[in-house]
């Protein structure tokens, strides 16, 4: 990483490329050594003694004032130029500063170092049985699944528009070709300019989903070294899934849109679904806990279409086809196969 892109960086006049090129490499396996090494070389340019004692931003300080006052053993007092100190004392707020950005990055990625997280930040969630829709300033639609959260910057700055995702959401991103839109996730990175998409990212699920509708998008797993060249780039009518424990991405494949975001229009879609994960979509969808008892006589490959219908109604649908009885009291579904 170049010592001076890093300084760019925080005074905010990186472009778009140079501000996520530093972000990748601050979270990269390769930060701790690149920036001790940039600290060393010119914290060695000015003193030329071995930096090890001295690693600790306390002991740089406490050795700049007693080197300055003259306040060291004769056999061991360097002189520094003025030119010298002003180095030492850049490398110490460069530190500081990028270390400061990694701790609000990768910590709380709401607060990421880009300077547009100056300003406040917004979260929008929604809990079991809600869905909502959040236009943003930029003009961005984002529809928000149940049981899912998003939080951005009140303001967007001018170089970059940066999302963080948590569960389910379809994105209709407004086109500014000066400020692409990233969407963070806890695995993956995807950035676009303007185009529309879906991104399933539950902390129950071992996968992440991304369907593209329009445009294009690039998908990249944030745990990637800067130096590798690996990365998913998406058509419309195509999608991918990450493993998240393999880190891994499927083959890019073709999708029913009414299975990946009909959720959106109000559409339940059940596509080859096992009797778990009907049960999760109905307990997300609805907000209600489902208890089954005993099993059922086969393997679940369920398939049914819903759209806007009523829990009640789609259980008899289901119970018709699959052979049980059901009882619903309050938010508590009793399951009960025959």
């Amino acid at each position: 990483m170049n010592r001076y892109l890093i300084e760019k960086f925080i005074r905010g006049k990186c472009s778009p490329e140079e501000e996520l090129k530093v972000i990748d490499w601050m979270r990269s396996e390769d930060y701790d050594a690149e920036m001790e090494k940039i600290i060393s070389d010119d914290l060695k340019g000015a003193y030329e003694f071995d930096l090890s004692p001295y690693r600790d931003l306390s002991h740089i300080r406490k050795n700049i004032i007693e080197k300055h006052t003259g306040n060291t053993p004769a056999g061991n007092r360097i002189g520094l130029l003025p030119w010298k100190m002003l180095r030492v004392a850049a490398s110490v707020v460069i530190l500081a500063a990028v270390g400061l950005s990694i701790f609000l990055f990768v910590d709380n990625p709401s607060k990421a170092p880009d300077h547009q997280y100056t300003v406040s930040q917004v979260t929008k969630s929604n809990p079991r049985g809600r869905k909502s829709t959040i236009i943003l300033g930029d003009g961005t639609r984002i529809s928000l699944n149940s049981e899912s959260k998003i939080t951005y910057p009140e303001n967007f700055s001018d170089s970059a528009r940066i999302i963080q995702l948590e569960g389910e959401a379809f994105f209709e991103v407004a086109k500014d070709p000066k400020r692409p839109f990233t969407v963070h996730t806890n695995y993956l990175d995807l950035r676009v300019l303007g185009t529309s998409f879906n991104v399933k990212t539950f902390s129950n699920s071992n996968e992440v989903k991304i369907a593209l509708a329009t445009g294009k998008v690039e998908v990249k797993d944030v745990a990637i070294k800067k130096d590798a060249t690996e990365s998913v780039m998406l058509t419309p009518g195509q999608s991918v899934t990450f493993n998240k424990t393999a880190r891994t991405f499927s083959k890019v494949s073709d999708f029913d849109p009414n299975y990946e975001y009909g959720w959106k229009n109000g559409v339940i879609y059940f596509d080859k679904a096992s009797l778990q994960e009907v049960i999760e979509k109905l307990e997300r969808w609805y907000d209600v806990k489902i208890n089954v008892v005993n099993k059922p006589s086969h393997k679940w490959v369920y398939n049914a279409y819903h759209k806007n219908e009523s829990l009640e109604l789609v259980l008899q649908s289901m119970a018709h086809n699959e052979a049980f009885d059901f009882e619903i009291n309050d938010n508590l579904i009793t399951i009960k196969f025959k």
